[in-house]
């Protein structure tokens, strides 16, 4: 079993992140075959190795009902990879809910010693790699820099261990995204990302409701721009940008979508001043054309409010919010033509928690959510 090669690292966030990727050199020469199913286990494995490493750092993530199940995959899969840990409790007790008041207070880190190299090199390059995919997307800064840097000089040390359509294409100089554009370029045409969460609409009304639960996880996401940067998040809000922009034609908009488009493709910022300016305002300038369309629009409501309030009770606890905003909206919309059964019996419930009962609240509407979705 791997788990025996592994060292624990109980040293600070940041170093815990970098620690990964501190090994000594030694491997031998991969192969030009196409990535095996243990190639590509491994490269999952160091994405979800970064992802809850970021998930630590940005607990909000684990906030969002569409993300919290991911976020258990990916600390399951650690989990099941390196053996028990001393978070592993806490693990279990934050993403039961997502709760922001239960997140992890530690880091209970992992690194790959030099004999996992040596011994395994194909499964250590996969996974550095993915650690790769994934943090070199983050919104820079310069703790990000320095760990891609590292990251970036330790598969250049491991050249041998590069599978032969991987070698050579880190760049010796530039920034550390710029160093290794054509390693990225080249992952993601082997090993393609795919948008998470998945974009499906049912057809009308219950669509439009579906849309909005779907623009609200994008809002949620901007809250938590490490979360928004990832490969597979970037696909689904331009996915969502893509359904939007149909919704605002077919009810006569012209609003251009282009300038979100270029900055979701982009850097995306860290700084929540400058990420509002560059997305969360502009994503709102489609709305006035939903005044033409009343019962969409509020088909579109009762999914946005509803995954709105499960985060709100999760993370935001605005009990503010949640009345005047939130549920307080709710009550005073109709349900949507086609709302199935089990919506109409969810939102019930959820309307009916008392104000401030925030754990009771986030479990009657991430029910009410997926009940939306149909899940």
């Amino acid at each position: 079993m791997r788990t025996s090669q592994l060292i624990r690292n109980r040293l600070s966030p940041v170093y815990a992140a970098v620690s990964i990727v501190l090994l000594s050199s030694g491997a031998a020469r991969a192969s030009d075959s196409p990535p095996s199913a243990d190639d590509i286990r491994a490269y999952s494995l160091g994405q979800s190795y970064e992802r809850s490493f970021e998930d630590y750092h940005e607990p909000g993530t684990c906030g969002i009902v569409l993300e919290r199940q991911q976020c258990r995959d990916d600390f399951a899969a650690v989990q099941t990879f390196v053996g028990a840990r001393n978070i592993d409790g806490e693990v279990a007790v934050w993403l039961k809910d997502g709760d922001l008041d239960n997140s992890l207070a530690d880091w209970d880190g992992v690194m790959i010693p030099d004999e996992e190299w040596k011994r395994d090199p194909a499964f250590s390059w996969w996974y550095i790699a993915g650690v790769l995919l994934v943090a070199q997307e983050m919104p820079r800064t310069t703790g990000v820099d320095e760990m891609v840097t590292t990251i970036d000089d330790l598969l250049t040390k491991h050249a041998a261990a590069a599978p032969q359509q991987f070698a050579q294409l880190i760049d010796a100089s530039g920034s550390p995204t710029a160093r290794v554009t054509r390693l990225i370029s080249a992952l993601d045409v082997t090993v393609p990302p795919v948008a998470f969460p998945s974009v499906t609409l049912a057809d009308g009304d219950p669509g439009y409701a579906q849309l909005g639960v779907y623009s609200s996880t994008l809002q949620e996401l901007i809250d938590n721009p490490m979360a928004l940067s990832r490969p597979e998040s970037r696909l689904f809000a331009l996915a969502v940008i893509d359904k939007l922009e149909a919704f605002d034609r077919k009810l006569g908009g012209s609003f251009s979508f282009d300038d979100i488009r270029a900055h979701l493709r982009g850097d995306i910022s860290g700084d929540p001043d400058q990420i509002n300016t560059d997305i969360r305002l502009p994503l709102t300038g489609w709305t006035p054309v939903l005044k033409h369309a009343p019962a969409q629009r509020d088909a579109y409501l009762f999914g946005t409010m509803t995954a709105q309030t499960a985060y709100n009770a999760a993370i935001l606890k605005d009990e503010k919010a949640d009345a005047t905003f939130l549920r307080g909206v709710i009550s005073q919309t109709k349900p949507y033509a086609g709302m199935s059964d089990a919506a109409k019996s969810a939102v019930h419930t959820m309307q009916f928690v008392p104000y401030g009962k925030w754990t009771e609240i986030n479990a009657a509407a991430t029910a009410a959510t997926l009940a939306i979705l149909g899940a």
